[in-house]
């Protein structure tokens, strides 16, 4: 897994690419981590190039949401694929993790 990170004003901005599974998660949480101590107004997390994310990665999302809501953060999920969707969709998190087609339109609902 490889994560790309940058911001847009207080957005937090994370590409992931590759599988976020229990080997890679840790490096996601340490990333995110990282990012919430800035207390952003948002994390935009991009997987578009993310084929397959497991329970561990589902985990790290949920806590990084968590501690962003706390701080009255936002959170928006990019490009799944149908796949990731399915995940987010059987563990019963699709409607607690906004979705979004595009990083574009990811973007614009954190604004």
């Amino acid at each position: 897994m490889n994560i790309e990170t940058k911001s847009e004003g207080s957005i937090h901005i994370f590409i992931v690419s590759g599988d976020v599974d229990l080997k890679s998660s840790p490096q996601l949480r340490q990333k995110l981590q990282e990012a919430l101590k800035s207390k952003p107004s948002g994390l935009l997390i991009d997987l578009k190039a993310c084929p397959y994310i497991d329970s561990s990665g589902i985990a790290t999302l949920v806590e990084a949401l968590q501690a962003l809501r706390s701080t009255n953060g936002k959170m928006a999920i990019a490009s799944p694929s149908q796949r990731v969707k399915d995940i987010f969709e059987i563990a019963h998190l699709d409607g607690i993790f906004p979705m979004f087609p595009s990083y574009e339109t990811a973007i614009a609902s954190l604004k």
